[in-house]
């Protein structure tokens, strides 16, 4: 039956294990490289289906990506990029995720038209956070049924304080990459403080955007017009370390765990 899983219990679970990647980090900070020409690598990029959608959309959009699965090792290099192939691409309406790249694509090309993200089993989920957060910086939004088209152009935008109506983690993310590029100050307030988001920020940071106030709920963001590439390392998932550590509590195992962020847990 499909979306199900069959369990046959009653073993231990013992041995040595790695936490992979966050996903809810890598997808995020890989978006986050489409905002340079300049090369990014990621170090511990989780091997799972979301992390092949997101790059063939960079590759069907011009981005040069070079992967080591292997090894965990991405290399994006978005020198050129051209949005007109994402109006159409199926693999967006897939992948709820994919709407972290308004941001980056709406900073490098100043437009932006793609079909109504997806793929996302828990429900419907509005993109009013995202796409109010972004027309109170300037950028012109017009949301149908099946697309959502964007523009923006830097004239439009003052400083501005945006208050999001609800901690939403991608909302925050999207907007911190859009105001990373902007060479002003934002003001961005109730946003999501998840580790997974400081993640994104501390990249921002090595990219070249001044930021106060990491792990907190008020962000102030000042961008550059000379976004950096870099070298960057996806933090550890905890919801799989943690996972992980349940199971061999359950089943009275002896279970090592590497790779775990303590603190974060």
């Amino acid at each position: 039956m499909k979306n199900t899983f069959k369990v046959q219990g009653g073993g231990v679970i013992n041995g040595n294990i790695t936490a992979s990647g966050s996903k809810n980090a890598a997808l995020p900070m890989l978006c986050a490289a489409l905002l340079t020409s300049e090369k990014c690598i990621f170090h511990r990029v989780p091997n799972i289906t979301d992390i092949d959608l997101l790059l063939k959309i960079f590759q069907n959009i011009g981005v040069k990506v070079e992967r080591d699965v292997a090894n965990g090792i991405v290399e994006i290099s978005a020198k050129n990029i051209d949005p007109s192939q994402l109006e159409n691409s199926s693999l967006i309406s897939q992948m709820r995720a994919s709407i972290l790249i308004l941001a980056p694509i709406l900073i490098r090309c100043g437009k932006i038209k793609i079909p109504q993200p997806g793929g996302c089993v828990l429900g419907v989920r509005s993109n009013d956070v995202h796409l109010k957060g972004l027309q109170s910086l300037g950028v012109e939004v017009l949301e149908t049924d099946t697309h959502i088209s964007a523009k923006f152009s830097r004239e439009n935008f003052s400083q501005k304080n945006v208050l999001l109506p609800e901690a939403s983690v991608t909302a925050t993310e999207n907007l911190a990459i859009f105001s990373a590029g902007i060479e002003s100050d934002t003001d961005l307030y109730f946003v999501a403080s998840e580790p997974h988001v400081t993640a994104l920020l501390k990249m921002l940071q090595v990219m070249g955007a001044e930021i106060n106030g990491l792990r907190t709920h008020q962000l102030k963001i000042k961008g550059s017009l000379k976004i950096k590439g870099g070298k960057f390392e996806i933090p550890s998932d905890g919801i799989l370390a943690a996972t992980y550590a349940i199971g061999a509590v359950l089943t009275s195992g002896n279970l090592t765990i590497k790779n775990v962020d303590h603190v974060e847990l």
